[in-house]
């Protein structure tokens, strides 16, 4: 009998937005409430296994999910304490994935709000396509 090989393919349905600031989450997480008229509030922290790495590592995480628009807004953390959850952006502090209807016509409009934040050096939307660790960016919601 042959062997069959399963290949998954991942649907990157969100809009991704890198966001370097000194403020610490649950701060950026107020002023995003605050000021862009989110409601963020505190989940288990996102847990990744890394190869070499006796325990897992663990990224705080917010989530809004606005059943009026029927979009997930999620805020993570990119630097744990056992390393980043995308190394490949370590100048980026944390990332805010929006799914949904919000798509659409939303990423674009928050890249600028936040940009406008106090506290906050950068937003830029990212090209999730090019990102090799794109997987860690998969969550529970």
């Amino acid at each position: 009998m042959g062997k069959h090989i399963l290949k998954l393919e991942l649907d990157y349905d969100f809009e991704l937005i890198g966001i370097s600031t000194h403020l610490k989450i649950h701060k950026l997480a107020w002023l995003l409430n605050k000021e862009l008229n989110l409601n963020f509030t505190r989940l288990e922290n996102h847990s990744l296994r890394k190869k070499g790495l006796e325990s897992d590592s663990e990224f705080a995480k917010f989530q809004f999910d606005d059943e009026i628009n029927r979009s997930v807004y999620t805020l993570l953390e990119n630097k744990g304490i056992n390393g980043l959850l995308v190394p490949e952006l370590k100048n980026i502090d944390f990332f805010m994935l929006i799914s949904g209807l919000a798509v659409i016509n939303m990423a674009d409009n928050f890249t600028n709000d936040i940009m406008q934040l106090e506290g906050v050096s950068s937003s830029m939307k990212l090209n999730i396509e090019n990102l090799k660790s794109k997987n860690n960016l998969f969550i529970e919601t």
